[in-house]
């Protein structure tokens, strides 16, 4: 058999030849984009207390989450809606929850979500104190300050003295047996009253006899 010619062998299609685009949402370098589009447009707006929070790995609605202030409900919908045009320009589709009230704005820009607030609304909910991770100590200064630190002789146990033994309690005297009560005298019985004097019956005068 004639081995086959290079110019024989037809390449595949050149749909599976080319690499296929990544998607806006699984690029990499919209993430970034996105996060820079906020930031900016946040600070054309003159937002108050802006906060980006890294929340990659932490949370399956987003990756970044960027928090802030604004003076007034006015205020707070203008931001939200100058964040929502300038994110339609690189492709997504934002969605924006909180108006018209405009005391709390969520804006969905797919990979970054945006809160915006009233001052004291803001204060009240603290989103930013939930999502902010403790700042880590670090591992080799903890390290190096434990090797530093002299090891500490352990402290010995005072022995306590032991305690003398207390002396035997000497028996109490037996108790003398109570002396006998007297006996009282029986009482004389008491003398027979005397029967008083049978009264008299007193003598009837007759009547004087009348004369004739």
């Amino acid at each position: 058999m004639k081995p086959k010619s290079a110019a024989a062998v037809k390449p595949k299609s050149a749909a599976a030849a080319k690499p296929k685009a990544a998607s806006p949402k699984a690029s990499k370098s919209v993430k970034p984009k996105a996060l820079e589009i906020v930031l900016e447009s946040l600070d054309d707006n003159k937002a108050v207390d802006v906060v980006a929070i890294d929340i990659e790995g932490r949370s399956s609605i987003a990756d970044w989450m960027v928090i802030a202030s604004g003076t007034s409900a006015r205020h707070v919908a203008s931001m939200a809606g100058h964040i929502v045009e300038k994110l339609k320009t690189i492709g997504i589709k934002p969605r924006d929850e909180g108006l018209p009230q405009a005391d709390w704005v969520a804006v969905d820009g797919g990979d970054v979500v945006v809160h915006l607030f009233r001052p004291e609304v803001r204060s009240f909910y603290d989103l930013e104190g939930m999502w902010r991770l403790p700042e880590p100590k670090p591992a080799k200064a903890k390290a190096k300050a434990e090797d530093a630190a002299p090891a500490k002789k352990p402290a010995a146990k005072k022995v306590a003295p032991a305690k003398k033994a207390a002396p035997a309690k000497k028996p109490a005297p037996a108790k003398k047996p109570a002396a006998a009560k007297k006996v009282a005298p029986a009482k004389k019985p008491a003398a027979p009253k005397k029967a008083a004097p049978a009264k008299k019956p007193a003598a009837k005068k007759a009547p004087p006899k009348k004369k004739a």
